[in-house]
């Protein structure tokens, strides 16, 4: 591609382990979510740790979230933490301990007992409400409930922080989302120099972007399929999916090739690992109307706002590092 510096699997493993620090941060993070407004999340860790045992156990549980993060941020996607090896990034020396003595208690990633999914887990929290899930599951709904209840409460308050003309102003169906999807995106991004994608880009989801060196851009991107498709047969129960990525990619501008290779394809940034704002259960990946899904939408803005200078930063240190390894000479 005319204009385009071709990444090499040697470069996009160096522009990921520029992020890996950002793993560091996931609690301060969190703590700046809940200064911007952002509190659902809460009841969700306050359920976690109220498994933890000993003061010990919750210091070793975050810091198994924190390396977990590191560790995905660090690494191509997907990379499931629990396996026996690390990708070929970034590799947490305590995940790497964990691993080591669980393979000395026989529960190796490949060779566990496939109906104890438990005993695959290295957080001593998740272990926990992983073995209940299995065995126990209605005493731990019942656990969770109340978690539930405050959930529920602090999402709405959430909703009604957040919500704007931009979805109360239109019935729900699939062309109001991705309106209010890239409206929202491009009114949260503008100030940090993000600009619309061209016609074509937009077509396919990539809805917002902001160019960086060497012909590549950080591109904001929602998933049309999933966007439009909700589940269930009820009201209450249909459930949208929201799946926001932020990836570098060639500029809109540059035309696609036909079959695209490693050297051109997109490198997903794992912004959404560095806070509690990944698309888990009870997070900010599904919604039931359009005003939650601005709601979700202006989270996965505040959480990169916090981030860009960072992120932005240190892509394009390794961008221009890539484009002086392509010179002659």
């Amino acid at each position: 591609m005319t204009g385009l510096t071709p990444l090499t699997f040697e470069a996009r493993l160096d522009l990921l382990s520029r992020l890996v620090p950002l793993g560091d941060g996931f609690f301060e993070h969190a703590e700046r979510m809940k200064a911007a407004g952002f509190t659902s999340f809460v009841p969700i860790m306050e359920f976690d740790e109220s498994f933890c045992e000993t003061a010990e156990e919750r210091e070793l549980s975050r810091s198994v979230t924190i390396e977990v993060a590191k560790e995905r941020i660090g690494n191509f996607e997907p990379h499931p933490y629990l396996r026996d090896e690390p990708g070929p990034g970034y590799q947490s020396a305590l995940l790497q301990r964990l691993r080591a003595l669980r393979a000395e208690r026989g529960n190796s990633f490949e060779s566990y007992d496939r109906s104890k999914r438990w005993l695959i887990e290295l957080d001593p929290v998740r272990y926990r409400i992983v073995e209940m899930i299995y065995t126990r599951n209605d005493e731990l709904a019942a656990r969770r409930a109340p978690f539930d209840e405050a959930h529920a409460r602090l999402r709405r308050e959430e909703i009604e922080r957040c919500t704007t003309a931009l979805s109360l102003a239109a019935a729900d169906s699939g062309g109001a989302r991705r309106k209010v999807c890239g409206s929202v995106l491009a009114q949260s991004s503008e100030a940090l120099g993000f600009q619309a994608t061209n016609k074509a880009a937009a077509r396919s989801g990539l809805l917002v972007e902001k160019a960086l060196a060497g012909g590549w851009a950080l591109v904001w991107s929602v998933d049309l399929v999933n966007l439009r498709r909700p589940t269930g047969e009820r009201p209450q129960d249909r459930i949208g999916y929201l799946d926001i990525a932020l990836d570098l990619a060639p500029c809109s501008h540059l035309s696609p090739p036909r079959e695209r290779t490693i050297v051109d394809a997109p490198l997903r940034i794992g912004y959404n690992y560095a806070a509690p704002i990944d698309r888990a259960e009870w997070r900010y990946g599904t919604f039931r109307s359009l005003p939650e899904l601005e709601t979700l939408l202006r989270a996965h803005a505040a959480v990169y706002a916090m981030l860009h200078e960072r992120i932005e930063r240190a892509m394009t240190d390794g961008l221009l590092a890539a484009l002086r390894s392509t010179r002659p000479g």
